[in-house]
């Protein structure tokens, strides 16, 4: 952890992600969501294993007495991520949607589709649910 500060610490591990968000939400380059393979949709699953990976990163070269510092760094930043990726994908949606039309974001399961890619290999268990519950 060293003598990194929140910030910097907070967009080392989850920049790619906050990135990503970005492009969803702004207008414009929200283009490279588009339905027709853009290359953002082949990224994005990969926003949550590569804070995962600078996470075990980070805590595998931090000193003995700075791992404690890393777990509540790492547990909190986890369990921030989660809603936050959650609004994201919402806002994400539905700028998609007013940039494309209405519809451009007809996905299986909306914004919650957008989302378990945000939190995928973890997200997975949205798809399942939601199969089950439209099965049902």
């Amino acid at each position: 952890m060293g003598k990194l500060g929140a910030f910097r610490l907070t967009w080392s591990v989850y920049g790619f992600a906050i990135v990503m968000a970005a492009i969803a939400i702004v207008p414009g380059p929200n283009f490279m969501y588009s339905l027709h393979g853009g290359p953002a949709w082949l990224a994005l699953p990969f926003a949550f294993p590569y804070a995962l990976v600078r996470l075990y990163l980070m805590h595998r070269s931090a000193n003995p007495d700075e791992k404690p510092q890393v777990k509540r760094f790492a547990l909190t930043s986890l369990l921030i991520y989660l809603p936050v990726s959650l609004v994201a994908a919402f806002a994400g949606a539905y700028s998609i949607d007013s940039f494309f039309g209405k519809g451009a974001m007809n996905l299986p399961m909306g914004a919650f589709y957008f989302w378990a890619l945000f939190i995928f290999p973890v997200g997975l268990l949205v798809f399942f649910i939601g199969r089950l519950a439209n099965a049902l």
